[in-house]
């Protein structure tokens, strides 16, 4: 059986509804066993995302930021039928434990990755169990390889994306966005067939579609192609996460969680 992995961005798990499109993506192929999240993102214009909030809140102590975290997280565990209460008073009093902005600023993606995991019935796998970084807050490739192929070999699990942890167990995170670096990592030391990117887009276009209405979908580009767009400001994917992928060879395909029979753009 071919082995994907799938990266879902922040907009694919803003809300309730849209953890369970995400459930019927994953339930669709059976190849879909590795599943790594980012924190909500926004439901709307007028949202902010979780990761905005959870940073805030740790820079002020601000309660009412706190209250907006808890109710989003609420909300998708009523929709999803799972009682998120005793798992965000847990996250709360770690946060207020752990004098840290990269742990507060890592719990969207943690909290995301143990609801989609509960909802699933996959198991969950802690990112700084298996992203090391160095003391001095750099990537461990070597580190990272070691532990992946020890901590995520198996049954299929929900990773969060986006933070790590050095042997200290001190948390570190990758800059905005690197939710997809973790998905990169995964699919290259798993040794997976296809790394499937799921964001709020059908693929990557040759202009910003919702400034240009002729934005052509471009339906397949090469490393060095999404690179250059990636550098120059496309937000598809970040640019940090073509490197693992490119070094095994493992074809990238950006898909839309919102339209996933779409053919979105595969990036060899």
């Amino acid at each position: 059986m071919p082995f994907i992995v799938c990266k879902f961005g922040g907009s694919s798990l803003a809300a309730g509804d849209r953890f369970l499109r995400v459930r019927d993506i994953i339930r669709s192929d059976p190849s879909r066993r590795a599943i790594v999240v980012s924190a909500p993102g926004r439901r709307d214009a007028k949202d902010e995302k979780i990761t905005d909030l959870l940073i805030r809140y740790f820079e002020t102590g601000d309660e009412a930021l706190w209250r907006a975290v808890e109710t989003r997280f609420l909300e998708i565990g009523e929709t999803i039928g799972a009682d998120a209460a005793p798992l965000l008073q847990e996250t709360r009093e770690a946060i207020l434990r752990k004098p840290s902005a990269a742990f507060a600023a890592g719990r969207g993606e943690y909290l995301s990755a143990r609801l989609l995991a509960r909802l699933l019935g996959f198991r969950f796998v802690d990112a700084m169990d298996c992203v090391r970084f160095t003391e001095g807050g750099a990537l461990d490739r070597a580190a990272t390889r070691r532990e992946m192929l020890h901590c995520l070999c198996g049954e299929p699990f929900v990773l969060p994306g986006f933070y790590g942890a050095d042997a200290a167990r001190r948390a570190f995170v990758f800059p905005r966005g690197g939710g997809d670096i973790t998905g990169a990592l995964v699919a290259a030391n798993l040794g997976a067939d296809v790394y499937e990117n799921w964001t709020d887009v059908d693929g990557v276009y040759d202009r910003d579609p919702a400034v240009d209405p002729r934005a052509r979908r471009q339906r397949r580009l090469t490393y060095d192609q999404m690179e250059s767009l990636a550098t120059a400001g496309a937000n598809v994917l970040h640019p940090d996460s073509l490197r693992p992928a490119r070094e095994e060879s493992i074809p990238v395909h950006v898909r839309s969680s919102f339209l996933p029979r779409a053919g979105g753009t595969w990036i060899t």
